[in-house]
């Protein structure tokens, strides 16, 4: 029996990656850095299969990003990963950025801080050990994290740092506990494709709900708010 393969769709950020993964190997993986993600993202879909030999109809599924992370970014991937599994009927399933990029910075035992910049002097951030959320998707200062990290971990417990907004991070934790900066910025596309494998045979399906995860409000609404309309 032939072990399924999952399409991996990463867009919160401001770059493109997409690959072709099964539970435990990589078949296809490419990451368009800074390009316009309409412009860019069907391309590579289509060098992902094209280059690998494998239909859309024999996937077993498909793993997306669903934030947090940019807006825009965000909604060009949710868009284009249900319009695929719609279209070929083929499960989807909405994967956190904050979850992904633990995953690709997972350390067996080790808690794993994923933190993305919000900017506005803000981080978007989640604590995860192996496969358990400790703290839930948010968004917060940087200057809260250490306090917010010690209710769940141990002093002296080596806690392992993941995504763009590492760097605002660091100075607010390296007090407290030793802390180990890994360099991923982004969740590489594989590992979305490896969780959706994980998750979709269990019975993993969000196609018809598949949302973005903000965790903000988006300028517009707030525009909208103080306007009025």
């Amino acid at each position: 029996m032939k072990t399924a393969i999952f399409l991996g769709i990463e867009t919160s950020g401001t770059d493109t990656g997409v690959a072709l993964a099964g539970p435990d190997h990589v078949i296809f993986e490419a990451v368009n850095h800074g390009g316009n993600h309409n412009e860019v993202l069907l391309g590579l879909i289509d060098e992902a299969f094209k280059s690998s030999g494998i239909g859309l109809k024999t996937l077993g599924g498909i793993g997306v990003t669903i934030g947090p992370g940019m807006f825009t970014s965000l909604r060009v991937g949710l868009s284009v990963a249900e319009g695929i599994a719609i279209a070929h009927a083929i499960p989807v399933k909405g994967i956190s950025t904050l979850f992904a990029l633990a995953q690709a910075a997972k350390e067996p035992g080790k808690p794993v801080l994923a933190v993305i910049d919000a900017r506005k002097h803000q981080v978007y951030a989640g604590l995860y050990k192996d496969e358990q959320v400790l703290i839930k998707p948010r968004v917060i200062y940087p200057e809260r994290l250490a306090e917010l990290a010690g209710r769940f971990i141990d002093s002296g417990t080596v806690l392992v740092l993941a995504g763009n907004g590492t760097r605002c991070c660091v100075p607010f934790l390296s007090g407290q506990e030793r802390v180990q900066v890994t360099g991923i910025q982004a969740p590489p596309p594989h590992i979305v494709a490896q969780i959706a494998a994980r998750l979709i045979p269990a019975g993993g399906n969000d196609i018809g709900r598949l949302v973005p995860l903000y965790l903000r409000r988006t300028d517009a609404e707030l525009k909208r708010e103080r306007t009025g309309d």
